[in-house]
């Protein structure tokens, strides 16, 4: 997610002090011939001031003085309606007006208790994660428009800046904020710029999307003193199965220090574990301050120091996995499930053939090597349910409830607590994954011939938008399938999931030639039990005088919703009707 881990409800007012004995912060090299002043992990092996102190780079949840939702603190309760957005005619709670004289009092305010304490900071001012742009008369005398907040929010900064010259002020580069202002801003301005859109592919920088990206960072060199990127390193829909981040992003780097970028901000798990996180942090870390040092040299190093028994056998697996997703040149996911792994790097059986090694070899290890180990092969089990689920290993009740239990085991041990960014809570996924099992029965004649995943016996499920799911925004979507019977039910599963742009189709139908069989806008069932956000739909269709062995349709219209909208639906399963 994604400028920061969760730009959402709030605007965002980051402080980092700059004053010696500020106790939380990490030694950076600033001034030396590191490559970036500014170097952060977002990682939990950068959590404790040690770490920072050894890896030489930040972590945003530490070193920065404030780093969260806080504009609603400075704000207090007593606020007035023109600190929020004027949106057709309606101020709107989820976004701020950057005329508002309230707004630029309030942070004038909080900045000036802050010297109370210290003698200047870094102070950083972003709009809400959200396209809202306020659009009233001051907003839009400053030159906002319907899309663009930018002419009001580098106001608002560079009047800050102004006011108080010995302080460091950023603004964004993001969504609302996208481009830079029409004049130079004071030189005590900088902007981070957000990396969501550079594709995680070879030969980035040549893409169209990679020309637009060094565009925008020569329009901002211009206008501010200095230029942050903040890039990502973890896939954030998967923690715990491998993702090569390491070539790509060494890549990445390199080109940040040609354009003259001076501080990274890496995205990662934040406090949750991730898949090969330790050595990936220390290794990012070293690039931060080189990125032309040899990968392979630094990823065989850290475990040789870390992994002293299996640190051969887990070196040569991961660098095989960066060489497999070099060779076959694809674009890495950011938000990716199991088939992107297996399709960009992910070799089934070399992955199987790798655990069952590691874990042979672990039992013979004691003490924090051991520790280590169990923690990895733990997460391991999560990638195996998602093989299973999306049908790369044969189905096997008992192998799959083995994974389960090695899961549920590391949470009773604290060892991971989630899988994913958003909505990723481990023990969600173990309980929803034992009442709803992957695969399902399936009539032997039915078929969906235009998406054989439609009738493949595999269903999705509610905490997934990947494995399973056929998509589709157009406003009808037609599903060809064929029976050998005149009677019977059809049901099918539809995701709600609004947080993904995801909904309930309007209404499902079955046709066959202009003939209308049947209809229905209401499921019948739904998982997980209770008011979840999150729901696998089940709508159930009695079918009468179908045209055996004749193609049909079944038909999903697309909700009446404004904005991004989409469907998702996993099975059409048929079942004889003997009324």
């Amino acid at each position: 997610m994604v400028l920061c881990r969760y730009i959402s409800s709030r605007i965002l007012l980051f402080v980092i002090a700059s004053i010696t004995g500020f106790t939380q912060c990490a030694n950076l090299s600033a001034g030396d011939d590191s490559a970036f002043k500014y170097r952060s992990i977002y990682s939990p092996y950068t959590r404790t001031l040690d770490q920072r102190k050894a890896l030489d780079c930040g972590n945003l949840d530490y070193d920065w003085g404030l780093w969260g939702h806080n504009m609603h603190k400075i704000l207090g309760k007593q606020v007035s309606d023109d600190v929020y957005a004027l949106v057709n005619g309606c101020r709107n709670e989820e976004q701020y007006c950057f005329s508002s004289e309230q707004l630029y009092r309030s942070v004038e305010h909080f900045i000036v208790s802050y010297h109370t304490k210290h003698k200047s900071g870094r102070f950083v001012i972003m709009p809400n994660d959200n396209a809202i742009v306020c659009q009233c008369e001051k907003c839009r005398k400053k030159g906002n428009s319907l899309r663009s907040a930018s002419p009001a929010v580098t106001a608002f900064i560079s009047k800050l800046a102004n006011r108080f010259p010995h302080d460091e002020f950023f603004t964004s580069s993001y969504l609302s904020v996208k481009e830079p202002p029409v004049y130079k801003m004071p030189d005590n301005v900088g902007v981070i710029i957000s990396a969501i859109d550079l594709p995680f592919v070879k030969g980035f920088a040549q893409t169209k999307l990679g020309v637009s990206f060094s565009r925008l960072i020569e329009s901002w060199k211009n206008k501010v003193g200095q230029i942050y990127v903040w890039d990502y390193m973890s896939n954030f829909d998967d923690y715990l199965s491998p993702y090569p981040v390491l070539g790509l992003m060494q890549k990445r780097l390199q080109w940040y220090q040609e354009k003259g970028v001076r501080g990274i901000i890496l995205n990662g798990s934040g406090d949750d574990y991730s898949a090969f996180g330790d050595m990936q942090t220390e290794v990012l870390a070293k690039l931060l301050l080189n990125p032309y040092q040899k990968l392979d040299q630094l990823v065989n190093q850290f475990y040789v120091d870390n992994y002293p028994e299996t640190g051969e056998l887990i070196a040569n697996y991961y660098l095989s996995l960066e060489k497999h997703l070099d060779q076959t040149n694809g674009e890495l996911a950011m938000y990716g499930g199991i088939n992107d792994e297996v399709r960009m790097y992910l070799s089934v059986d070399n992955f199987l053939e790798f655990v069952r090694k590691l874990d042979k070899m672990s039992k013979g290890i004691v003490g924090d090597e051991r520790r280590k180990l169990n923690i990895l092969l733990t997460g391991f089990n999560y990638t195996q349910l998602e093989l299973i689920r999306a049908s790369y290993i044969p189905y096997n009740a008992e192998y799959r409830a083995d994974c389960l239990n090695n899961l549920e085991g590391g949470i009773s041990y604290n060892l991971i607590t989630h899988y994913r960014e958003g909505h990723g809570k481990l023990s969600d996924y173990i309980a929803y994954s034992r009442s709803n099992k992957p695969k399902v029965g399936k009539y032997k004649s039915f078929v969906c011939s235009n998406e054989p995943l439609m009738s493949d016996g595999y269903i999705g499920s509610a905490y997934d938008y990947h494995v399973n799911w056929v998509h589709s925004s157009t406003l009808t979507t037609d599903y060809k399938c064929m029976v050998d019977q005149s009677n019977g039910v059809l049901t099918i599963g539809c995701l709600l999931a609004p947080i993904w742009h995801i909904y309930a189709p309007k209404t499902v139908q079955v046709w066959q030639g202009a003939r209308l069989i049947a209809e229905t806008d209401i499921p019948y069932a739904h998982t997980p039990d209770g008011d979840s956000e999150l729901q696998r739909l089940l709508y159930r269709m009695p079918v009468k005088k179908l045209q055996p062995n004749k193609p049909f349709d079944v038909r999903i219209i697309l909700p009446n919703i404004q904005g991004k909208v989409a469907v998702a639906c996993d099975e059409i399963q048929f079942e004889l009707n003997f009324e």
